[in-house]
């Protein structure tokens, strides 16, 4: 572990001229292994538990279908395919499910992500042993592949969960200090597990300069204190964390050009061209339509489970803004008692909200609510992904607070988008407009596809 930041270094002392304004270490063997050694040990760990967890599964689904598959490697070895595909498949789609990355979420999150990971490598593996090599003893099973999913993620989320630790434990061990205006807002949304040095104003920061390792600054700081404390961090080694504000996401996603010899910033116009509104729209109407199929069972009994909880409507409309601005009713699964904003009106939704029902709460964690609005895609209300639709009312208050806030309708709004993915339910307007506005200005098919899975 780094010790503590050096004091404060004054860049003009010094009888022979200036000191440096880092400290680079000389590499060495030990230090460039180090510090991808545990990430290194991750994948190996990854890729020898997808192969144990393919080969068992399979064994276990022959028990079951009656036909036992030899654990014998030699039948394995005849077909490359079968040992190949279930190790790189698996490692892919863990990258996908950030699975080498943001190691400190929580639990539930984590497991999750590597739980379907695995099942969607096991389904891949199948299926291109079943086109190119029939003969791999891994099909002799027959439907293996579920087991065979089920136990290879079990296994690979459980090798996970010390790295998980280890993860956090490195936010307890490395407090970070909170640079901040509003620290009483941002201190209810740092997780449990951050040790925090110190919570200090930026004039406090300033004139103390602490010890610190790590220091976070919050969007409310002014600029010109923010280029002070990050040249004081960067000059004495300290890591630095910067809570961009909607401005700086945009143009982190633009792109430089030059002019003679005048340095230029490119901030390219929001939207899609014309051919990849085209390309978009047609994967909205071939994965609505495949989705329909998907969820025909839930179609059947969610709204039955509706009806009987309190006989009362099973769809729920509500007005929404959508692309330029135009307003379109959104269709749900209604998850909240009937006339449940008769007295409060349109409010921000909530974790733990008492006018959700007790079915509406199974519907919401699962997002089974948000299945009607395959209907609003066909329509061409709304695409697949992209921003959430927010009621009208509400846009009004956001714009309010931030100006830039209706940058996200440039494009469709949609089902899911990087907002729900990366976020949480009750996740507050400002955090969600940032990861909006990373969708709209780094669209691409592959981004679309990965939010879908």
């Amino acid at each position: 572990m780094r010790g503590p930041a050096t004091p404060f270094r004054d860049a003009t002392a010094g009888p022979q001229g200036l000191p440096p304004f880092t400290r680079n270490e000389p590499i060495t063997f030990r230090a460039f292994f180090g510090s991808y050694s545990r990430l290194v040990l991750l994948g190996v760990g990854d890729a020898v538990l997808a192969l144990t967890g393919y080969v068992t599964g399979t064994y276990v689904g022959g028990l079951v279908h009656g036909t036992p598959v030899p654990l014998d490697p030699g039948p394995w070895l005849e077909y490359p395919l079968a040992t190949v595909v279930p190790v790189m498949s698996g490692l892919v789609f863990l990258a996908l499910y950030r699975g080498y990355r943001d190691l400190h979420r929580s639990y539930f999150e984590l497991g999750r992500d590597v739980f379907t990971a695995g099942l969607w490598s096991t389904f891949l593996t199948t299926a291109v042993l079943h086109f190119y090599e029939p003969g791999s003893p891994a099909l002799a099973a027959g439907s293996a592949w579920l087991p065979a999913g089920v136990i290879t993620a079990c296994l690979v989320t459980m090798w996970r969960v010390p790295f998980g630790r280890w993860a956090r434990n490195a936010w307890r061990e490395r407090p970070v200090t909170p640079i901040s205006t509003q620290s009483e807002v941002w201190r209810r949304r740092l997780p449990s597990y951050v040790a925090v040095h110190s919570w200090m104003s930026p004039k406090a920061f300033l004139q103390a300069r602490p010890a610190t390792q790590r220091v976070m600054v919050t969007p409310d700081v002014r600029v010109e204190d923010r280029e002070r404390i990050v040249g004081w961090a960067l000059r004495n080694e300290v890591e630095v964390f910067l809570v961009p504000d909607v401005y700086e996401v945009l143009v982190a996603s633009a792109r430089s050009t030059q002019l003679s010899d005048i340095l230029l910033v490119e901030m390219p116009r929001l939207g899609l061209p014309v051919e990849l509104r085209a390309i978009k729209r047609v994967m909205d109407v071939v994965g609505a339509i495949i989705l329909f199929c998907v969820f025909i069972p839930a179609f059947l009994v969610v709204p039955l489970l509706i009806w009987v909880e309190d006989r009362g409507p099973v769809l729920y409309r509500q007005q929404r803004v959508g692309r330029d601005g135009k307003l379109f009713d959104l269709i749900k699964f209604r998850t909240m008692v009937p006339d449940a904003e008769r007295e409060l009106g349109p409010v921000w939704a909530q974790q733990e909200d008492p006018r959700i029902t007790r079915i509406g709460q199974l519907l919401r964690s699962t997002h089974l609510d948000e299945l009607p609005q395959l209907v609003n895609v066909l329509r061409g209300d709304m695409s697949l992904v992209g921003p959430r639709p927010e009621r009208p009312a509400l846009v009004k208050e956001f714009v309010a607070r931030n100006p830039v806030y209706r940058v996200r309708e440039a494009v469709k709004p949609g089902i899911t988008g990087l907002a729900q993915v990366l976020g949480r339910y009750d996740t507050d307007p400002d955090a969600k407009i940032r990861f909006d506005l990373r969708y709209v200005r780094s669209w691409s098919f592959s981004l679309d596809m990965l939010l879908v899975l």
